[in-house]
């Protein structure tokens, strides 16, 4: 997986089991939820969710079951797989018709799409204790009802939104084609039967024909579908293929459709290179520590190779040069290789005088911090085991050393270390220098033991602290030379290359630190076919056989994709939902099974791609994979999740329990997870909004104004001329090249362009949405708090005081002739933001997404600027502020000041667009 932040769940629900056999009380699939905020006491407010074949079933904030809608509850002749209940979405205060004339009864609904029976069942939700009951009309029920027409029990009703429209005040599903490229709205029809029975009727309105790239309808299935609520724009995830398409909600808009986000195969993972190799540890890895710190007598070179303890380079540099870095310079000349040989594990000096593994990390962090593309590389532990034999003294107890070497990691992983390479220890009494069998034997056992408890306990390391190891088998490796020498071209195994011939200068059994200063040496003459160069060191071909197996452990680099790579979203693409800020901020969510990740998308403008994150595990709840779908809520929900809540579905719950049905092996392990909203947004470097306050499901933004009767217009397929004089008026043109006047109103209104090129003029506080089209947007006459969306298609945008400007995608231009204080977002393709015949303002204009080498900064009209030299560029923390004397004009977020050049620049002595 890519390597990004895992939020932990709190909450799980009962596992589900797939089979009308099954003895849990959740038979079924679970597969998508949806949060019913409680009208009075937040901590009563529940999940509702799917089961497929088993139907639905309603849980509590805890997640135990609250309730079950079985088929047989649906309909007493059903059986399990009768119905299919696949997605399932809420409306908030439905007027339903009462029995008491001309008055009306809210109700909140659950809606959900039946895959079995083409068709919506639609539940009303007693707001006293939650339950929900059946409002399905007889007509969506019969089985001559189909929403696709498709009578096949395949291509039928799967992803399911709903959607209130602000213009209108009518609620909507909007339904997705299981094995099919349409997605239908469908309009709710409340409605008092013969009996004054009260039911929801449901009729096609409108039927969106998605892309078919393949030519095949069934490769653009999609499941995941979202409304924006407030800013009237549908969402939709095709699974396999293109990736999220952005759609008008209102059903007369057309079908038009912007690329939020293509997908993208999981691609190659081309490893980000480890910027240093740092090494400690004993003579198994000194390149020279020990050689510096005795004015260049130990070990004597030659006949030792340039200080190190072997006949020619020691195995890490060998592994260094591979990676392209060095292990080849020793700390005391400078270098990040800390190894000094008769090093043992622990603080302190060893008994030879020289640093233990403690001491050289010590060493290390007093001067460096680590970083996470450092790969740190461990080799001790010899020692503590010679150290002991050499005077008589017992051998170790392993537990003692694994909790030392524990120790050393741990301090380095929380400097910020993130990537280790650990060596285990070779079988020392295999060495000429244990000439006591026995003792030889016991050393063997004593090493095997400790190997052998390492080895979990690194694996355990690595979850808790989050790190990578990889580990150097070397007593497996020196193991395999010893049973196959040949096999590795040696011819000895058992005798030192080298033979100091003044005696053995390692008293006995410790590490050769101090070696004499001698000329009186013997070396056989074939060394590299012997396994060990002196009484305890392997020789330069064993080096090499150790580096070409520790290759096969460590990776090129970082396994994550390097900056510019990232890739939000990967087949399957199942769940897509909207995290709801204030003013049309926010975030919209995308769930990608194909690797079991979240993408986070701004909810505002070109919808800007912002990072991903994923689900892992707290406790005894595990991760969740291969997700299906998921819903959120920004709402305080009570004690349990005050910042609100992200409820996932889970489909490979731990552990698996496969069943067979009829065609394939299904499992009983999906269930649901509930993770608080903070603990998602706080994983974030840049943490994402948390606001329980920001949008009330019950009461959405009032786009419409509650004290005045609200004008509402609407414009033809044709070319139309709408004029607004007062407030909080809504347009919607509709098709053809259209002109919104409500320039001179007392604002409040919101403005839909439709498609085709079209011309929006605002006040204050308007809300202009361009769609599709190359329209022209302009608030330059208003009195400012305006936000103009641009949309699809190249759009002009023409800037008052404090706007609000998102352009989307396309190449938009932006002019700015009086006023100021504007934050400004180009969005997708090449951008030009102009400034031109301006006056100034106090405070500059801020542009979010200005790029080097796409967008332009142009300047017109300015009688003080007249080429690149008369502009002052400012650093501002990581921001660039481009001023003229004491007159700010622009502010580049994200941009260096050092990296503008008069390319990104054009300046004018005039600038001429026709303003309305």
């Amino acid at each position: 997986m890519r390597n990004i932040p895992l939020a932990q769940p709190t909450v799980e629900t009962p596992l589900t089991q797939d089979s009308e056999e099954a003895e849990t009380p959740l038979q079924g699939d679970a597969d998508d939820p949806a949060i019913w905020v409680h009208p009075n006491n937040p901590d009563q407010s529940l999940v509702i969710a799917t089961l497929k074949d088993g139907g639905a079933v309603v849980f509590d904030l805890q997640g135990e079951i609250q309730q079950t809608i079985t088929p047989a509850d649906v309909d007493e002749s059903f059986e399990f797989g009768d119905i299919r209940y696949n997605n399932v979405d809420l409306i908030y205060n439905v007027d339903l018709p009462s029995q008491l004339a001309g008055s009306s009864n809210p109700t909140d609904l659950a809606v959900f799409s039946d895959r079995a029976n083409d068709t919506l069942a639609i539940f009303g939700i007693n707001p006293n204790n939650g339950e929900l009951f059946n409002l399905t009309a007889p007509t969506l029920s019969d089985s001559d009802f189909s929403i696709f027409g498709v009578d096949d029990g395949e291509a039928t009703a799967y992803g399911l939104a709903t959607y209130t429209s602000p213009v209108s005040g009518k609620s909507y599903a909007f339904v997705t084609q299981a094995d099919g490229n349409q997605v239908a709205q469908l309009e709710l029809l409340p409605q008092i039967g013969p009996a004054d029975e009260i039911s929801v009727d449901a009729e096609v309105v409108r039927v969106i024909d998605l892309p078919v790239p393949t030519g095949d309808p069934a490769d653009s299935q999609s499941e995941g579908l979202v409304v924006d609520e407030e800013l009237g724009f549908m969402y939709v995830a095709l699974e396999e293929e293109v990736g999220i398409l952005k759609f008008s909600a209102e059903p007369d808009a057309g079908n038009d459709f912007q690329i939020i986000q293509p997908l993208s195969e999981p691609p190659e993972l081309t490893p980000e290179p480890f910027s240093s190799l740092i090494t400690f540890g004993d003579s198994s890895v000194d390149v020279g520590n020990v050689f510096l710190g005795t004015s260049l007598n130990q070990p004597p070179s030659p006949p030792y190779f340039e200080g190190r303890f072997s006949n020619e380079s020691v195995f890490v540099e060998l592994i260094a040069e591979e990676l392209g870095l060095s292990a080849s310079s020793p700390f005391l000349a400078g270098g990040n290789n800390y190894a000094f040989g008769g090093a043992e594990l622990g603080d302190g000096t060893s008994s030879q005088q020289t640093p233990n593994l403690g001491e050289q990390i010590d060493l290390f962090l007093g001067g460096n911090n680590p970083s996470e593309d450092d790969l740190f590389f461990i080799s001790a532990g010899n020692n503590n085991f010679l150290a002991p034999l050499a005077v008589g003294e017992n051998l170790p107890e392993v537990e003692n050393l694994i909790d030392l070497l524990v120790d050393d990691i741990t301090t380095l992983a929380n400097a910020g270390g993130e990537n280790f390479v650990v060596t285990n220890l070779p079988p020392l009494g295999s060495a000429p220098i244990i000439s006591n069998p026995v003792v030889a034997e016991s050393l063997n056992a004593a090493i095997s033991e400790y190997n052998a408890l390492l080895d979990p306990e690194l694996d355990s390391l690595e979850s808790e602290l989050g790190i990578e190891i990889y580990e150097i088998d070397l007593e497996g490796i020196i193991q395999e030379i010893i049973n196959d020498p040949a096999a590795f071209g040696l011819t000895n195994i058992t005798d030192a290359a080298l033979n100091l011939n003044n005696g053995n200068p390692y008293a006995g059994f410790s590490e050769p630190n101090l070696v004499p200063d001698s000329s009186d040496f013997n070396i056989v003459e074939n060394p590299n076919e012997f396994l060990f160069w002196d009484d305890l060191h392997p020789t330069a071909t064993v080096g090499e056989i150790v580096a070409e197996n520790g290759l096969e452990v460590i990776p090129e680099g970082l396994d994550q994709l390097t900056t510019g790579e990232a890739a939000p979203l990967i087949p399957n693409l199942e769940g897509l939902d909207i995290y709801y800020g204030a003013d049309g901020t926010g975030y919209l969510v995308a769930n990608s099974q194909g690797d079991s990740s979240y993408a986070v998308f701004s909810r505002e403008g070109s919808n800007e791609y912002l990072g991903s994150f994923a689900v892992g595990d707290n406790g005894d709840i595990d991760q969740v994979n291969e997700s299906d779908g998921l819903d959120i809520t920004n709402v305080n929900l009570g004690s349990a999740f005050p910042e609100g809540l992200v409820v996932f579905q889970d489909g490979v719950n731990d552990p698996q329990n496969p069943v067979p049905d009829e065609e394939e092996l299904e499992n009983n392990s999906t269930n649901f997870k509930f993770v608080p909203w903070d603990d998602i947004a706080n994983r974030f470097d840049n943490p994402l909004d948390i606001d329980p306050t920001s949008f009330d499901p019950r009461n959405p933004a009032n786009l419409i104004s509650e004290s005045e009767p609200t004008n509402l217009r609407f414009g033809g397929l044709s070319d139309d001329v709408i004029e607004t004089t007062g407030d909080n008026e809504i347009a919607f043109t509709g098709a053809g090249n259209d002109l919104v006047d409500a320039s001179v109103s007392n604002g409040g209104n919101r403005l839909y362009g439709g498609a085709d090129n079209d011309e929006l003029l605002a006040s204050s506080n308007d809300r202009l949405y361009g769609g599709t089209g190359d329209d022209r947007l302009d608030a330059s006459a208003g009195g400012g708090e305006n936000r103009l969306y641009g949309g699809l298609g190249n759009d002009d945008f023409f800037a008052g005081s404090n706007d609000r400007l998102l352009g989307g995608e396309g190449s938009d231009r932006v002019f700015i002739f009086t006023g100021g204080d504007n934050l400004i977002t180009g969005g997708a393709d090449a951008d030009q933001f102009w400034i031109a015949n301006a006056q100034f303002s106090a405070t500059a204009n801020t542009i979010t997404d200005f790029t080097i080498g796409e967008d332009v900064l142009g300047i017109g009209g300015i009688s003080d600027i007249t080429e690149f030299a008369d502009l002052t560029l400012i650093q501002e923390g990581t921001h660039t502020l481009i001023s003229s004397g004491e007159n700010e004009l622009a502010q580049l977020l994200g941009i260096n000041a050092s990296d503008l050049t008069a390319d990104q620049f054009v300046i004018q002595d005039e600038v001429l667009v026709a303003l309305s």
